[in-house]
């Protein structure tokens, strides 16, 4: 690793210019917060027309199996490589950076294991 507190070019070029963790976890935030807005409006909209047999019983079970597992997975799967990559980041802070704080390591830990045991259980338990 260079002398310097700067983060590689290569994650600058995919975005992360920070080792910190919570700045780093940003994008993931605003993708769970687009999809919890697409199961509420599931709930709200598709269940009621299904209900009133407005909406085909095909084209809603479709819909339902596309948000719940297509779209779950795949958030899935981008929310693991962007837990390990902020995870990866923090641990190769300078300690001289001025993302290396006591925060930031209360943060980190708990990232890390969240990516390395937890979400690996997850997807064992939704692809059995």
């Amino acid at each position: 690793m260079a002398n310097d507190d700067s983060v590689l070019d290569q994650l600058k070029n995919i975005g992360y210019d920070s080792y910190n963790p919570i700045l780093n976890l940003g994008t993931l935030f605003f993708l769970l917060m687009v999809y919890i807005l697409r199961v509420i409006l599931h709930f709200i909209i598709a269940v009621p027309l299904w209900k009133f047999k407005i909406l085909p019983s095909a084209l809603y079970f479709k819909m339902k199996n596309q948000l719940f597992f297509g779209h779950l997975l795949l958030l899935f799967v981008e929310g693991y490589i962007e837990f390990l990559i902020a995870a990866r980041l923090f641990y190769q802070a300078p300690s001289n950076s001025v993302d290396n704080t006591p925060l930031m390591n209360v943060v980190a830990y708990p990232v890390l294991i969240f990516a390395v045991l937890i979400l690996p259980g997850l997807y064992i338990m939704l692809l059995t």
